[in-house]
């Protein structure tokens, strides 16, 4: 089987169109690791459906904004919390991150109160000209909300475990996808063929206690330096193959230039 793998759009639909142009419908499924921007999200999923074959999807904090709801989609499906087969592979994964977990209902359940009181709260600052950063309420809210963005990374991950452990699904055939990189995963138990994640733009491919780790950032690259970080990676995207259900990973530059002469392949 073959996949096309990417993440990290940051609402650039131009770099997307610059992959359609590029890739033919050769593929058996797409993998899209988050960050789609919010603001794109219907055209990326019409550019998508042209490559005829199923796609899954995580929302990362990029898409803070993006409902929950099915996509208007005959081939793209959103992951949260769910598992999809594709052939003899299985495709499990949640949506959000830390960062920001948008409207993944987890954290809005989690959160309501919280965000009820702190609306209240800010409401009254607006009304009376109160300035209550310092108050010991407004801290108090500020930490609940804190411990929550961690505690439904938690849930999520419980859910997902759960539930793979439940259906009995053959790890060995299992990729988990999301945004941000889960850890400890083979001390919880879990240990999948393949981990597909992107959130830190640095491409990378390893191996750890069983399974694949592959970071498919980032297909729009141009928030790195912001970050500070000095070797920017090229803008790209990954080509997965399987083989006897051994992955091999081939990275891909965003745009063909004639003049490259290599890729980077990493087995």
């Amino acid at each position: 089987m073959r996949a096309l793998v990417f993440s990290d759009i940051h609402d650039n639909l131009a770099n997307v169109e610059a992959l359609r142009r590029q890739e033919r419908n050769e593929y058996d499924f797409i993998i899209v690791a988050g960050d789609i921007g919010s603001r794109i999200t219907n055209d990326f999923i019409k550019i998508v459906d042209t490559f005829a074959c199923p796609a899954y999807i995580v929302y990362g904090n990029w898409d803070y904004q993006s409902s929950y709801d099915p996509f208007n989609s005959e081939n793209c499906k959103l992951l949260n919390n769910t598992i999809e087969r594709c052939g003899k592979l299985f495709i499990a994964g949640f949506s959000g991150c830390p960062v920001q977990w948008g409207n993944n209902p987890i954290y809005l359940k989690k959160t309501y109160r919280i965000n009820k009181d702190y609306h209240k709260m800010m409401t009254g600052q607006r009304r009376f000209g109160i300035q209550l950063e310092n108050t010991r309420k407004y801290k108090k809210i500020m930490n609940d909300l804190s411990r929550a963005k961690v505690d439904v990374l938690r849930t999520n991950r419980r859910l997902l475990f759960n539930k793979i452990r439940k259906n009995k699904i053959p790890q060995d055939r299992l990729i988990i996808v999301t945004h941000q990189r889960l850890t400890k995963l083979a001390d919880n138990g879990i240990r999948p063929l393949l981990h597909i994640f992107g959130h830190i733009h640095e491409y990378k491919l390893s191996f750890f206690q069983g399974t694949w780790y592959l970071n498919a950032a980032a297909l729009d690259n141009g928030l790195s330096a912001d970050f500070g970080r000095i070797n920017i990676q090229p803008e790209g995207y990954c080509i997965v193959e399987f083989n006897r259900m051994s992955p091999t990973v081939i990275r891909k530059p965003r745009l063909q230039v004639p003049s490259a002469t290599v890729s980077d392949v990493l087995v």
